[in-house]
């Protein structure tokens, strides 16, 4: 993959890359006007850059990305958005343990895991286990 500078000759739909923000990730031009353009950038969101302070990188051949390959040009510029690294980030920052850890367990995923055992036992083998563990069929859910 080539890329090349362009002052202002991006266009709706190109691929870039910030020249100074590498950790913003790859971009899709969303919109172009004689001195900004807006991007959705896969790990900052949307962003609109003046043409005269950043000379964005265009690649070439475009390249192929999951999140921008689905993007909708319309939707980018009015939605917060979050990328999948901060969004981790978010969550084991509010749960340390992840899916097993008591905090998420004790506020996330016992009262559903109980709700269920009420509105449901018959549709499930389900039973609980020693020491508080949920089994559903053959399989065994951490402590509860």
């Amino acid at each position: 993959m080539t890329a090349t500078m362009a002052p202002i000759g991006v266009t709706a739909g190109d691929r870039v890359r910030h020249p100074t923000r590498t950790e913003w990730g790859i971009g899709q031009v969303v919109r172009v006007d004689a001195s900004r353009v807006v991007v959705f950038f896969v790990e900052a969101g949307t962003k609109t850059i003046s043409l005269q302070h950043a000379r964005l990188t265009i690649l070439d051949p475009r390249p192929k990305h999951p999140l921008l390959d689905r993007l909708d040009p319309d939707a980018a510029g009015g939605h917060a958005y979050r990328s999948m690294t901060r969004s981790v980030e978010g969550f084991l920052q509010d749960y340390p343990g992840g899916f097993y850890g008591d905090h998420y367990l004790r506020t996330e995923r016992g009262y559903k895991v109980e709700a269920h055992e009420l509105a449901a036992p018959s549709t499930l083998n389900t039973r609980r286990a020693p020491a508080g563990r949920l089994t559903i069929g053959c399989c065994v859910s951490p402590t509860i």
